[in-house]
């Protein structure tokens, strides 16, 4: 029997098709799982808290709770790796690019694979200089957060608040409730926090410190990119 191999990006926008007259994806996944050997799923997101959602594999009311998965999350490359990766690529691409550019680089976007991918790809296969290529970053960022920030009025300004180093709660709170010159309700923040942080724009460490995951994002809420 041939092997398939389905691969859904961004699955997490597939809660979404759940509702009277519409087709539930999480039923038609545990369909292809439970039925279907040869078929293997790939699912894969940016918003990993709503994608787990989604899957629902520890949630009982879930079609697929309870099946086995294996998870592959794509943590940021260490600094040394990081500029590896953009020395070999580079290299491969015979385009000679300086240290202290990669370096800046680096630094700028903190290992994160894709910005790294954007540049590299953008220097080296597009030509494009690297002022040029961080502006066209936060272009691309500014256009994918506008209908995140539509979601709610709190979200620009907790991120600001981050960006800015208000990194706990109170902190978070108190930034908001002066940029809108009236007191808010701590739940309201919390509320609107605990969501950026199922999306994946926001993590929270086991030391109730909070900080933005992707360095375009809180360059262009934290300070201009030059």
């Amino acid at each position: 029997m041939d092997k398939f191999v389905l691969a859904i990006d961004e699955a997490q926008w597939l809660r979404l098709l759940r509702g009277h007259g519409k087709v539930d994806m999480a039923l038609v996944l545990a369909y292809v799982y439970d039925n279907l050997s040869n078929v293997k799923v790939i699912l894969t997101g940016s918003e990993v808290g709503l994608l787990h959602d989604f899957i629902g594999f520890n949630d009982v009311r879930s079609p697929l709770y309870g099946r086995i998965m294996d998870k592959l999350t794509l943590e940021p490359f260490s600094r040394e790796k990081s500029m590896e990766f953009l020395r070999l690529g580079f290299r491969q691409c015979g385009v000679d690019v300086g240290e202290d550019e990669i370096a800046e680089v680096v630094d700028r976007l903190d290992g994160v694979v894709g910005w790294l991918t954007y540049y590299g790809y953008m220097r080296a296969i597009k030509g494009v200089k690297p002022v040029e290529i961080y502006n066209e970053a936060l272009a691309l960022i500014d256009n994918e957060l506008k209908s995140l920030l539509g979601r709610s009025r709190y979200y620009e300004l907790i991120l600001e608040a981050l960006a800015r180093g208000r990194s706990r709660f109170s902190e978070v709170r108190d930034y908001v409730s002066t940029r809108l010159g009236r007191y808010v309700q701590p739940t309201e923040v919390s509320r609107s926090l605990n969501n950026l942080v199922k999306l994946g724009v926001v993590r929270r460490s086991s030391h109730g410190v909070y900080e933005v995951v992707d360095p375009m994002v809180k360059a262009m809420f934290g300070q201009q990119v030059k």
